[in-house]
């Protein structure tokens, strides 16, 4: 063979095998070498552009009525009129169906405790997400005080973030549209770790981004202190007890097109020790803010009820109420019959 007619074989063999269709992990396929990195290749996100960004009103001014039952009494109560459910991960897989077939535009929002380890949730993770309880590692830390059976996560090891990349990923799965990751501001608590404010912001920050990537809306959970940093980044917020704390303003950071959905409860001083707050008094300050806000029992069952209806139903209770100028505080230390067989 000639010189030319060599080079010209070797130039034809290249171009033939940098044509030919290379198995990747891209395609479908893995590389022997690279299998085992890539096995969970089905829960990397996507990186989505569009996810569901809920509005603060509906067209005709009103509030959207959403609930928020993370005890699922054996069933999600259906009711009619709400647009939004916010529910436990882990009841979603066989709530979804039956909330869609009573209303195909439903939104459903699932809940799951991304800083914090929980019992309950060992069983489902190891079934429908791969986790296996040796997979948190060192990464549990101290009890979580008031609630047996949670324990705090350093939310700075990897370990942590796989396991929530596939709670995320499992919310895409099942029909989820947004997700409600809660105690995310450990650097306010005794977890057993060093976690500072900063260390809590690029968690947070990492969860938005990871839930968008899979095509989901993403809530930010309480975190008071790090609105300022996050409040682009989360597409609402919801809040427990802000007007406990006097510390509601705080929300008027956030984009007045985003809903700020909040709760406070009727027996608020029996299970934490707070002052209870009158519904009369908090939520006139609350709709006039455009803060949607539920009242109800801490074990968040079915019952409760939102402001605007409440406020619709005791209107002269509210004009009263809204005079109030100083703590929005009880002197009753339950009021819970305001929400028996109410629903919001």
């Amino acid at each position: 063979m000639s010189t030319l007619s060599h080079w010209t074989a070797v130039l034809l063999l290249t171009c033939l095998l940098l044509a030919a269709p290379v198995k990747t992990a891209e395609a479908g396929g893995f590389a022997a070498i690279d299998r085992h990195r890539h096995r969970s290749r089905s829960l990397a996100a996507v990186k989505n552009t569009t996810w569901w960004k809920p509005k603060r009103y509906n067209k005709d001014g009103t509030f959207p009525r959403f609930q928020y039952q993370l005890s699922d009494e054996g069933t999600i109560k259906y009711v009619s009129g709400v647009q939004v459910y916010v529910i436990d991960l882990d009841t979603a897989l066989s709530a979804i169906p039956k909330l869609k077939s009573k209303n195909a535009a439903v939104r459903i929002v699932c809940y799951f405790s991304a800083g914090s380890w929980e019992d309950y949730r060992v069983q489902a993770d190891r079934q429908f997400r791969g986790v296996r309880p040796s997979d948190w590692g060192a990464a549990l830390g101290k009890d979580m005080d008031g609630w047996p059976g949670e324990r705090w996560v350093d939310v700075r090891s990897s370990k942590v973030r796989t396991i929530l990349r596939r709670r995320i990923a499992w919310a895409k799965k099942i029909g989820c549209h947004g997700v409600d990751p809660d105690n995310v501001n450990g650097h306010d608590a005794d977890t057993g770790f060093p976690l500072t404010k900063a260390n809590l912001v690029a968690f947070n920050k990492w969860l938005a981004s990871t839930a968008h990537g899979f095509g989901l809306g993403i809530g930010l959970k309480n975190g008071l202190d790090m609105i300022r940093q996050l409040h682009t980044l989360f597409d609402w917020a919801v809040n427990e007890s802000c007007n406990v704390y006097e510390e509601c303003d705080l929300y008027d950071t956030f984009a007045a097109t985003k809903p700020i959905w909040g709760i406070e409860y009727c027996d608020a001083n029996e299970v934490f020790g707070v002052h209870t707050m009158d519904p009369a008094c908090f939520c006139p300050r609350m709709m006039k803010k455009g803060f949607n806000f539920l009242y109800k029992a801490v074990n968040l069952t079915a019952q409760g009820i939102d402001c605007a209806r409440y406020c619709a139903a005791n209107k002269q209770k509210c004009a009263q109420g809204a005079a109030v100028t100083g703590s929005c505080k009880s002197r009753t230390n339950n009021l819970c019959s305001v929400v028996r067989g109410r629903f919001p």
